[in-house]
């Protein structure tokens, strides 16, 4: 929770500086080295069936995720000119409509491999996408941006509140959902 809400605080001061970005980052390599410690990752037994070789197996998924990745990268990069473009076109103000279309775009991945997660009883998988995304939004992203181009912020205190209320309420949510099973 309290690493969800530190980018808010440091916008609501004013913006992200360069300084404060490697900060980001730095807690994102702590928060990492912390889970991998604490974290005992089992891997799978794994039993191939006869006439599939894991090399083949390993370099099909892994060309399979570059591409995907490739793909998602691009259109991101449609997604933002198209989203601009129509602000402008609609003579919307960029920074709610980057809240509401752009929010709403970057978090479409993420909602489909949890359902898909879900429906295929990989609950792991989704409650994992969910704190990675969590923690990658809240550290990688604020600090690498930062770190290129300090950001300034005149975010008045109401949208400040309102973040983090919301943000309280999902992390209760989520902790009650983690902790019941259900």
């Amino acid at each position: 929770f309290i690493i969800a809400t530190i980018p808010s605080f440091l916008v609501f001061g004013g913006g992200i500086s360069r300084p404060e970005g490697l900060l980001l980052l730095l807690m994102f390599v702590l928060y990492s080295i912390i889970f991998f410690s604490t974290n005992i990752i089992d891997a799978p037994t794994r039993h191939l069936p006869y006439g599939v070789h894991l090399f083949s197996e390993l370099y099909t998924n892994t060309r399979n995720l570059f591409l995907g990745l490739i793909f998602l990268i691009l259109s991101s990069l449609f997604i933002v000119f198209f989203v601009i473009s129509l602000a402008e076109y609609l003579s919307f103000n960029l920074v709610f409509f980057s809240v509401v279309f752009l929010g709403l775009a970057t978090t479409m991945p993420e909602l489909m491999f949890g359902l898909k997660s879900a429906l295929l009883r990989h609950p792991e998988f989704a409650m994992g996408n969910l704190l990675a995304s969590i923690v990658f939004n809240a550290t990688i992203i604020p600090g690498i941006l930062s770190i290129l181009s300090p950001v300034e912020s005149s975010i008045s205190k109401g949208v400040l509140v309102l973040n983090l209320g919301f943000t309280f309420v999902a992390f209760l949510l989520v902790s009650i959902v983690a902790y019941t099973g259900s």
